[in-house]
């Protein structure tokens, strides 16, 4: 469930980034960090075990 929940954090910062770059923005690094801790927070928290459960609310 770990393991998921970092994938998916990490998913989502980079979706985030890259959002970020085709708008002509940077990101600090810091900031990215601190989404994938907010988002690994978020998705540990709900205990999902697999893609298959239950979909997820988004984390907008």
């Amino acid at each position: 469930a770990l393991t998921l929940a970092l994938g998916l954090s990490y998913i989502k910062a980079l979706k985030i980034y890259v959002k970020a770059q085709v708008d002509g923005k940077e990101i600090p690094l810091s900031e990215l960090a601190k989404i994938i801790i907010e988002q690994y927070k978020y998705y540990a928290g709900t205990g999902k075990k697999s893609l298959r459960d239950k979909e997820l609310p988004p984390s907008d």
